[in-house]
């Protein structure tokens, strides 16, 4: 019989208290064999242990990235986790769920998705959901396959030829229509491979045109930009497009690939004899204004300004559009990142022709962004159709999409296929126990950040807490005040919100929360306040030569020295947010603008030798191929508005960015 190890001894070799241990060993985590008054355990099972422990870590990763809408990272996650402990179920189950929605969309996620789910059905035989995915998966298979883009340079050359006619007649509007739908065919070619192009060629084709109605530009360069506006991306058709939607980190040689596509592009077209207007702009819409963009390193006016106009369309449009690591930003929020760019990378006469063109537009933009954004969803699960129907009504009215469930079991069934965005619950139920419910809900990895409000006639302090401990996020007694509960409700969505743009490695609040506060101090006329915007110098080198975690340690110290600084010298309203990569900002009153700059940038160069080989140090900088590179340093650009008049967000970012080039000269 196989030797086995005493509690004592898993204790000591495990390095944890005798306590930890049974604590672990009642509830599970540690699998033992009960021998009389005492456990027994097999030698495999501290492997096993130790294999279930360090897969938890990346399931709890997996579950932050997929509650954040990272899907593509949760699944690095789970794969992650389900290769050091095969037996670990949830993982199994939220890899499932992951696939099965991308497979509602791309059918190449259905083997994937069928897969992971009969993965389950070996643990759980007699999961009716699993079961019930299944069928929904094989409906799935009988969709129509969307057609494969074979022979594209012939597809091509059959849009492209009766284009050309159309783009000889300039003075013939029907012609030119004509020729507009032809490239915005071209354009949809594009969409289907590309998902992250998808439905914005029409929109980016009038801005090119109100930017080149702004600068000035001839009736014959305009209509020629608003044909390059749909078709600058042809040549990504071919490339692979395991590369074009390759979720995690391209390799040199694959970045070269989707790089080449503007050189491809324009061989395609002018191959077929388009003019050489539309043949620069498709050439050059990723060159830089200071020479490090591609593929031929142009620099300033050497640039076509088709070329420029199309750069800051393009990038305008990618940051009001969703990706799977950030939601869109706002109008404004957009306008304020090409800012940031001006001079660098984007002609700054095309941004504020840009911006100036379209601001009558601007409530127009947002009105249509709410539309296009989905309203929230609310599930009501009550036995009571007055009470439900009440609710209900009073939701849609605030713009809700508001549903209902009489019994428990077909709110668990609605909620994991609808998910969402909050559940209000009655605390009787006929067919189930509510606080049973609230606890699966909020343990569940699918659910879990989906906030529950419990209604109820009014009971003893005791039963408020019970249902609150039990996962409940609110409590409220009845009879209530629908007004009341349409605000509680707004309250628990804006606090997810502000956590989903929580930066994940930093903690600290990203650009949505960064924008609300501006625009709230804005509109604050009595008090004045300063901006402080802080990045890093040489932080590319400092990720190529030691990698990127070792630059995530790096970010989370500026964070660290930012929260400590603010601590000891700021006010109690200061606010500290994370932009992205390297960007940080720091809120604060006008008087304390210099004296934090020079603490955080003092701090941050008493500290950062922390983060370096001793070698690197005493040299005074790192190697990358063959190229010396200076130890970090951090550069910030201060703003206020106590002298001269602000009155948005924008006219903030200007003063920041005037202040950059000082600096920078």
């Amino acid at each position: 019989m196989e030797d086995l190890l005493t509690i004592e001894e898993i204790a000591t070799i495990l390095r944890l208290k005798l306590l930890t241990v049974y604590r672990w060993v009642e509830s599970g985590k540690i699998r033992g064999i009960k021998i009389g008054k005492g456990w027994r355990f097999k030698k495999g099972e501290i492997e096993r242990f130790l294999n279930d422990q360090e897969s938890q870590a990346h399931h709890d990763c997996a579950v932050k990235f997929y509650q954040q809408g990272k899907a593509n990272e949760a699944i690095l996650s789970l794969k992650e986790s389900i290769s050091i402990y095969p037996e670990k179920k949830e993982s199994c189950l939220l890899l499932s769920e992951i696939y099965f929605e991308k497979a509602k969309d791309n059918k190449e996620y259905i083997p994937l998705a069928e897969k992971s789910l009969r993965q389950i059905l070996d643990f759980d035989p007699d999961n009716l959901e699993i079961t019930s995915k299944l069928k929904i998966l094989f409906s799935l298979h009988e969709m129509p396959v969307i057609e494969n883009h074979n022979n594209i340079n012939t597809k091509i050359k059959n849009l492209v030829q009766p284009m050309m006619k159309a783009l000889t007649a300039y003075g013939d509007n029907d012609v030119f229509e004509e020729a507009y739908k032809i490239a915005n065919s071209l354009s949809k070619m594009v969409e289907e491979k590309d998902a992250y192009l998808s439905g914005h060629s029409e929109k980016k084709s009038v801005y090119v045109a109100a930017i080149a109605n702004e600068l000035g530009l001839s009736h014959s360069q305009t209509r020629a930009l608003q044909i390059a506006a749909f078709i600058y991306d042809v040549g990504k058709l071919y490339i692979n497009e395991e590369i074009l939607k390759k979720p995690g980190k391209l390799t040199e040689g694959e970045i070269k690939t989707i790089q080449s596509h503007s050189i491809v592009g324009e061989k395609i077209f002018r191959d077929v004899g388009l003019p050489d207007d539309i043949l620069k702009c498709v050439r050059h819409h990723h060159e830089s204004l200071d020479g490090k963009g591609y593929p031929d390193g142009l620099k300033g006016e050497d640039i076509p300004i088709g070329a420029r106009i199309i750069k800051v369309v393009d990038a305008f449009g990618a940051m009001v559009s969703s990706r799977p690591y950030r939601g869109p930003l706002s109008f404004d929020g957009a306008l304020s990142e090409l800012r940031l760019g001006a001079g660098r990378d984007f002609d700054s006469r095309v941004i504020d022709a840009f911006s100036g063109a379209i601001a009558e537009e601007r409530n127009l933009f947002r009105s249509v962004s709410r539309k296009n954004v989905k309203p929230k969803k609310v599930l009501i699960v009550d036995d009571e159709p007055w009470t439900a129907g009440a609710i209900k009504g009073s939701l849609e009215m605030e713009g809700f999409e508001a549903m209902t469930s009489q019994t428990g079991e077909s709110a668990l069934q609605k909620i994991y296929e609808i998910k969402p965005n909050l559940v209000i619950l009655d605390v009787f139920l006929p067919d189930m126990d509510s606080h049973s419910l609230c606890r699966r809900l909020s343990r569940d990895p699918r659910t879990t950040n989906i906030p529950i409000v419990v209604i109820s006639t009014a009971g003893s302090i005791d039963d408020e807490i019970a249902i609150l401990e039990s996962g409940a996020d609110d409590y409220l007694p009845k009879p209530f005040n629908l007004r009341e509960l349409v605000a509680r409700i707004n309250a628990h969505l804006r606090r997810i919100d502000h956590e989903k743009d929580a930066n994940p490695l930093t903690g600290l609040s990203g650009t949505t929360c960064i924008e609300s506060d501006i625009l709230k101090r804005i509109n604050d006329s009595s008090k004045k306040f300063g901006m402080i915007r802080i990045d890093l110098d040489n932080f590319k080198a400092f990720n190529d030569v030691y990698g990127f975690l070792h630059g995530d340690e790096v970010l989370k110290l500026v964070a660290e020295i930012l929260r400590e600084i603010i601590k000891t010298s700021g006010n109690e309203d200061d606010f500290i947010g994370h932009i992205g990569g390297d960007n940080f900002v720091v809120i604060t009153s006008p008087d304390n603008v210099d004296m934090l700059s020079k603490q955080i940038t003092s701090e941050f160069d008493r500290r950062i030798h922390s983060c370096y080989h001793k070698d690197d140090v005493q040299r005074g900088y790192i190697l990358r191929d063959k190229e010396r590179h200076s130890i970090l340093t951090m550069s910030t650009e201060c703003a206020t508005n106590r002298d001269r008049d602000i009155y948005n967000y924008q006219d903030f970012e200007r003063v920041a960015n005037e202040v950059k080039v000082y600096a920078k000269k």
